[in-house]
């Protein structure tokens, strides 16, 4: 009996992560698409790779619209909005001089099924004022794919500069 009950629980178990996984996928292939339905195409700059050159996308100069990237994504509400406070600026996480400013910034990922999902939080004093980014970035697992997307994701990931986005936004936005 006992041996019965364990072997339907499994099953119940198996169903269930099979229909969260499929659910999760549609789910990924509608955001997907919606997400390159709205992206607009903006600059790309020529980069020097050793012996190679590429054309690299990079962020969008109107840091308020879509990312013209394919395997880097905003994943969370966009644009990213930029508050200010009359707060000092104090800092617990890591801080990186970014552009001249003094930048706190913390930053947690999560992965799921071909993504990872990383949420920044860029802190920097501008003026008097305390200006706070956050946002969430999605990058998709550039193994998943084969030649010749797989070096192009690759490329693009490696020369995305979250740094450079963050402060354009915060210096576009704050005045």
């Amino acid at each position: 009996m006992k041996k019965k009950y364990l072997v339907y629980l499994a099953i119940i178990f198996i169903v269930l992560a099979i229909v969260a996984a499929v659910g999760f996928a549609i789910l990924q292939i509608k955001l997907s698409k919606a997400q390159s339905v709205s992206q607009t195409t903006t600059l790309s700059e020529v980069v020097v790779n050793t012996d190679e050159v590429m054309s690299a996308p990079v962020p969008p100069t109107d840091y308020t619209q879509p990312l013209a990237t394919k395997y880097v994504t905003g994943a969370s509400v966009w644009p990213p909005k930029v508050t200010t406070t009359n707060k000092a600026f104090s800092c617990t996480d890591t801080q990186k001089d970014i552009q001249g400013n003094m930048y706190c910034i913390k930053k947690d990922a999560e992965g799921a099924a071909g993504s990872t999902y990383t949420t920044y939080t860029y802190k920097t004093k501008v003026g008097e004022q305390l200006a706070t980014t956050t946002f969430t970035l999605r990058t998709v697992q550039c193994m998943n794919y084969d030649e010749p997307q797989q070096s192009e994701c690759t490329n693009e990931q490696n020369n995305f500069d979250v740094d450079m986005f963050a402060d354009g936004l915060i210096h576009q936005l704050v005045k």
